[in-house]
């Protein structure tokens, strides 16, 4: 499944969360690439806190966080694609795109 292209408008030092769904239960994990001025924008992906996780059953399925942050005035865009690592040969599950602007401070 391909979701819709999104856009995202940033300045240097302000960063933006990105939530996505993961099936990591069933060995799903979100991979990530940045083309463009991969040096205007900075990714970071984790998991929510612990706290969030807390209370959970095992082997549910937890978020994939990805903060992305404007370092320096730039164009880039950020390629998601939810697969199974072992799975090259195969079709991603989700794919989502983002066209990243880091707009000058003013």
């Amino acid at each position: 499944m391909t979701a819709p292209h999104r856009t995202l408008t940033l300045r240097p030092g302000e960063r933006q969360e990105l939530r996505l769904p993961t099936l990591s239960a069933a060995g799903y994990t979100w991979t990530w690439q940045l083309q463009g001025d991969a040096e205007a924008v900075e990714v970071v992906q984790g998991r929510p806190p612990a706290e969030e996780l807390a209370g959970r059953p095992f082997g549910t399925s937890a978020d994939t966080l990805f903060t992305l942050a404007g370092v320096r005035p730039g164009r880039a865009r950020l390629h998601l694609a939810h697969r199974r690592v072992w799975e090259r040969d195969k079709p991603p599950l989700e794919q989502r795109s983002y066209d990243i602007t880091v707009q000058p401070t003013p």
